[in-house]
């Protein structure tokens, strides 16, 4: 990573990616990939710090400035495509509160007093509700727990949202 060596023993077992996720980079120049997945500030010092075995000579460094300003431009058209893509996600999800709203408020406009014990109408659209809402966020974790790379970065993005649509 970044032309620097590190023995990531001490993580099997207990990295959040999982032991397929570092063992299948063994060996490997996994700069993309772990920049990929936005590591904190405190897991980039633990590396440093604790497990760092040494260089990469000289003669067999990678410039990885180089080669992100080389491809820069399709870069820019990406980003502006995937923060379009993430606006209009977000305006899905604000409609989406806005209907469920609409339909809140409409529902209360039309209420009738119900006897103590019933089973009303409201009651049965929360619990229907909850039970897609849960259904989405257990799907959304298996789905990230069977995929990998970018894939599983978007699946834990939907799988936060759902929690907190949830919530």
């Amino acid at each position: 990573i970044h032309n620097k060596v590190y023995d990531l023993r001490p993580l099997l077992g207990a990295h959040p990616g999982g032991d397929e996720m570092l063992l299948t980079r063994a060996g490997t120049d996994a700069t993309k990939e772990f920049e990929v997945f936005e590591h904190s500030e405190k897991a980039r010092v633990r590396r440093d710090q604790e497990m760092l075995v040494g260089e990469i000579v000289p003669a067999e460094r990678v410039d990885h400035g180089a080669e992100a300003a080389g491809g820069a431009e399709g870069v820019v058209e990406a980003k502006g495509g995937a923060d379009l893509s993430r606006y209009l996600r977000f305006k899905v999800a604000d409609l989406a509160l806005a209907a469920v709203g609409l339909y809140a408020y409409k529902s209360w406009e039309k209420r009738k007093p119900l006897p103590m014990l019933m089973y009303s109408r409201g009651l049965r659209h929360l619990h229907l509700i909850m039970a897609v809402g849960i259904f989405g966020a257990v799907g959304s974790a298996q789905a990230a727990a069977k995929s990998e790379g970018l894939a599983k970065k978007r699946w834990l993005q939907v799988h936060k949202q759902r929690g907190f649509a949830m919530f």
